[in-house]
């Protein structure tokens, strides 16, 4: 029966286990990146309305100048007689890192293309990049800035060396190996989680833009 007991304990330990990296992995792919035909992050919508053209043309300049600050910094191209609008714009992300004397400072860039026409307008969101400073015990390093995307490799990897240290019997471990090897699954499932809530933070500045701007659109002012 002791025997019996244990037996179980270890298996639910490694159901328990699958099952947080299966929600992990679940709730990253349910809120991905779109992609384009190229595979190139992409988020892009035609939406139908009411409003002519020049007012929707109106209500994007004034968005962009409302969520960015300085119009003209941002501005890529502009074309008032067709209606179009090009910006290159920046979302700030600060990320407090579950590893003690770590944390990350965040901007995701993007470019936002906002075309309007009589009954309907566009928007394009591409070019997407995150660039990082962490703080490591008072130092500050600068990593090459990647995709959002790239997070998803670093979870699959953080996911596989968490599964295949579980898979050691700890039974078998001395005092001193058991309790690096604890430390060591800790670490790994503190880089994980970070690199899962800056995905979900990524995610979450795209997808609050998008937001803005279809609630920006929908003005009809008579002024």
């Amino acid at each position: 029966m002791f025997l019996l007991n244990i037996l179980n304990l270890f298996v639910m330990k490694k159901i328990t286990l699958l099952i947080a990296v299966f929600l992990i992995s679940f709730c990253l792919y349910a809120q991905d990146f779109h992609k384009n035909i190229n595979g190139n992050i992409e988020f892009s919508e035609v939406i139908e309305t009411t409003l002519k053209k020049n007012v929707l043309h109106a209500n994007a300049k004034e968005w962009v100048a409302k969520t960015f600050g300085d119009y003209k910094s941002v501005l890529q191209f502009e074309d008032n007689e067709n209606c179009k609008l090009i910006i290159k714009g920046l979302s700030n992300i600060e990320h407090i890192s579950g590893i003690p004397g770590m944390s990350t400072k965040e901007n995701i860039s993007y470019t936002i293309t906002i075309e309007s026409k009589d009954g309907k307008y566009r928007y394009i969101i591409d070019n997407v990049l995150v660039n990082q400073t962490m703080n490591i015990l008072g130092s500050s390093v600068h990593p090459k800035p990647f995709l959002p995307t790239d997070h998803k490799q670093n979870i699959d990897k953080y996911n596989k060396a968490i599964t295949d240290l579980k898979l050691i019997d700890e039974k078998t471990l001395k005092k001193k190996a058991l309790k690096e090897h604890q430390e060591k699954i800790a670490d790994l499932q503190r880089s994980l989680n970070d690199e899962f809530v800056c995905y979900q933070q990524e995610h979450e500045a795209i997808t609050g833009i998008i937001n803005a701007l279809k609630q920006a659109m929908q003005t009809n002012s008579d002024f």
